[in-house]
């Protein structure tokens, strides 16, 4: 089996934990004949030495120029990506793994306005776009509206698509009701091999942080604070009663917050060292749809998990994995809760996490929808 897949690359640690951890592991497992990353630069600079660094060597890079996402420009994205794939010999011989609505979009089109079979496309929708965009942009009101129809536009080549993966059950839904596609799967985002809950971890850091093995240490972020995560408000409901982990780039000026933004490689220990996490959103289709990242790494790393009705995947794993707590607010939680979750066995949520959303298994549903793919 032969893989390419296709991203717009930015530098940020979800490319580096959802696509290239996942590119690494599978040269790992050697079950593939060549596996190529197609990456999308945009116009400023972009290191390529570092990115060859970050990839293991068996896997071979390619690279397209990636243009602002509105009407007009797309077609130059699309010529880019054609003179790729036509770099690449006997392409009906791969999957082609598209990650994003937008990118899908490019690709299907690239390929058929040269001939190019598109039947081995997977499209990767990572979340409600239209929704976002239309809800979050700050954009001006021209540029917005521009976005929104490129989306638009995007949805409507997802009907062409023979095979679509997205992050949950309830985007799964939303997709079927834009699109009535049949062909849907899902894989949510992923937590890499080091977020495990570790005992030795807990120690370590704890001692680091000064906080004896009684207090409760609440974490509430462990990557972005874009407008849809609701960060702010949650830690100001926390942290006038709990010491609270914030793991964010946004430093809280609190005495019983501790600031702490570390490399992902590092994220596990100090997941270790708190008691429970927290994830309150504000309700919006964006947030219904979701599969955050942070919240994958919270679970393999046994943490038990404090959450509102936003996110259905959270709400559903946690109650039933009793996994955690589901709040309207934190007003409601008390300190009977926070015993009671701080006694659950961090080593069995763990595995329970590992068995959902760890790499191994996330992988392992794409090989399973790749071999699909090929076979149809």
């Amino acid at each position: 089996m032969k893989l390419i897949y296709v991203s717009e690359y930015y530098a940020e640690s979800i490319i580096y934990t959802q696509v290239f951890e996942l590119l690494n592991y599978y040269a790992a497992i050697e079950k593939f004949d060549e596996i190529i990353y197609m990456g999308g630069l945009k116009m400023e600079k972009v290191d390529k030495d570092a990115i060859r660094t970050m990839l293991d060597k068996r896997i071979n890079i390619s690279y397209y120029k990636h243009y602002p996402d509105y009407p007009w420009l797309e077609y130059a994205t699309q010529y880019s990506l054609n003179k790729a794939f036509r770099k690449i010999n006997h392409i009906n011989e791969y999957v082609i793994h598209v990650r994003s609505l937008r990118e899908s979009h490019h690709v299907y089109n690239a390929l058929k306005n040269s001939g190019i079979d598109t039947h081995p496309i997977l499209a990767d929708i990572r979340g409600a776009t239209y929704e976002e965009t239309k809800e979050y942009s700050r954009r001006n009101k021209i540029l917005k509206n521009l976005k929104l129809k490129q989306i638009s536009n995007s949805l409507k080549t997802l009907t062409h698509i023979h095979y679509i993966s997205c992050v949950s059950n309830s985007l799964k839904k939303y997709l079927f009701e834009k699109t009535n596609h049949q062909n849907i799967f899902i894989n949510s985002c992923l937590a890499t091999q080091n977020f495990v809950y570790s005992n030795n971890y807990r120690d370590e850091i704890r001692h680091e942080l000064s906080i004896d093995e009684n207090t409760p240490l609440l974490v509430l972020s462990s990557g972005g604070t874009a407008g849809w995560q609701n960060t702010e408000n949650a830690v100001m409901q926390l942290y006038n009663t709990y010491k609270v982990l914030n793991l964010s780039k946004s430093v809280i000026n609190h005495p019983n917050v501790i600031n702490k933004f570390v490399p992902n490689k590092d994220v596990p220990k100090y997941l270790c060292a708190a008691d429970i996490a927290v994830i309150l959103r504000e309700p919006s289709i964006t947030n219904k749809v979701a599969s955050p990242v942070k919240f994958s790494e919270f679970v393999c790393c046994g943490l038990p998990i404090i959450t509102n009705n936003s996110i259905d995947l959270i709400k559903d794993y946690v109650l039933e994995n009793k996994a955690g707590l589901v709040v309207n607010s934190m007003n409601e939680v008390s300190e009977e809760h926070i015993s009671a979750l701080m006694k659950l066995d961090r080593n069995e949520l763990s595995i329970k996490g590992r068995n959902t959303f760890g790499i191994e298994i996330i992988a392992k549903q794409y090989f399973h929808i790749y071999q699909t793919i090929l076979n149809s």
